[in-house]
């Protein structure tokens, strides 16, 4: 799901504007800046990783060996020029997927890649020098926990979870059953992993935010909504889910759509009737509070798709990607994965 998501980064958007304006103005983009790669990217990240205010990219080839991750630097008239290769240090152990996080607070960012081969999982941190090269990898072996089932290894950078100043991320096998909070040592390092107490659909990573305003970062799920709230030592408090009951999982992303100060949860999932697909999704919004919760009637709700015709409409707002204003009027926009129809 996630090679999904990262790939539809690069694509063009369905916009769709929710609050009602005298005259809703379209958005529109430019053609695509394509740039050449030897093999297709199984997965890309963006940063700035040389310092000069330009988003530069990484990309994952894993169709040479051994499976490295391509960094190209952006360059201030344009383009991009390829840097210097950054490889697991394994002819057969291969990342999978990396993001960009600063984990040892010195202002430069870092790799944090996770893949494996067969049974074993790995997380690799390659820490930055700040003009897009980095140190050989720190490995942490991951365990499968007697499991053994063949890895998928999935992070996503978090956030200080637990007030130390540093960048920690969350881990999640779900072949395997396992999801882990890694706290940062500082060094590339991680702590003990700690179990948070709960897993999450799908394998469907978290994303971090203070939804009860207590200063602690509490962990909102992809899928439902639900929320888990922090303790602010890296543990988190059973989640709680809002979700309607729903044939199927509303897939949700979170936003202030309201300017309330508080984050809501903007979902879509799709519609059935008589338990048949039959066409159409709906898009809702759950106003957020100021505890955390979610109310579970929608402050909006859009249906597409009329049920006339199988299919009709189905996939077109199954799953919301992100808000932001994109066109500057104030209004967030909502982009979301291209239709599966």
């Amino acid at each position: 799901m996630l090679s999904k998501l990262y790939s539809a980064l690069v694509c063009t958007y369905c916009l769709l504007v929710l609050c009602s304006t005298p005259t809703l103005r379209a958005e529109t983009f430019r053609n695509p800046y394509r740039i050449p790669t030897p093999s297709d990217p199984s997965s890309i990240a963006a940063g700035d990783l040389n310092g000069d205010g330009i988003a530069d990219i990484v990309w994952i080839d894993l169709y040479n060996s051994p499976g490295t991750v391509k960094v190209f630097l952006s360059q201030p008239g344009g383009g991009y020029l390829p840097g210097p290769d950054v490889l697991s240090g394994s002819s057969t152990v291969h990342p999978g997927l990396c993001v960009m996080t600063d984990v040892n607070h010195d202002a430069h960012l870092d790799l944090v890649c996770s893949g494996g081969v067969t049974t074993q999982a790995y997380i690799w941190v390659f820490l930055g020098h700040g003009d897009g090269t980095f140190n050989p990898p720190v490995t942490t072996t991951m365990s499968t926990q007697g499991v053994g089932n063949y890895v998928s290894p999935l992070v996503v950078a978090q956030g200080d979870l637990n007030g130390d100043g540093l960048q920690d991320i969350f881990y999640a096998d779900e072949s395997n059953n396992i999801f882990l909070v890694m706290l940062s040592d500082g060094n590339g390092g991680f702590q003990s992993p700690k179990p948070p107490g709960f897993s999450f659909v799908n394998g469907m990573l978290p994303v971090a935010a203070d939804v009860n305003g207590d200063g602690i970062p509490d962990l909102l799920g992809p899928i439902g909504p639900v929320v888990a709230l922090g303790k602010g030592d890296g543990t988190f408090s059973f989640p709680t889910s809002y979700e309607e009951p729903f044939d199927y999982l509303a897939t949700c992303v979170y936003h202030d759509m309201d300017g309330d100060g508080h984050l809501d949860a903007v979902c879509g999932y799709e519609e059935t009737i008589d338990g048949d697909i039959s066409g159409g999704t709906d898009l809702i919004i759950l106003h957020g509070n100021a505890d955390g919760s979610f109310n579970p009637t929608p402050i909006a709700h859009q249906v597409y798709g009329d049920h006339a015709n199988g299919f009709d409409g189905f996939g077109t707002f199954q799953a919301p990607l992100a808000v932001a204003d994109l066109n500057g009027d104030g209004i967030p926009d909502i982009s979301r994965l291209p239709a599966t129809d």
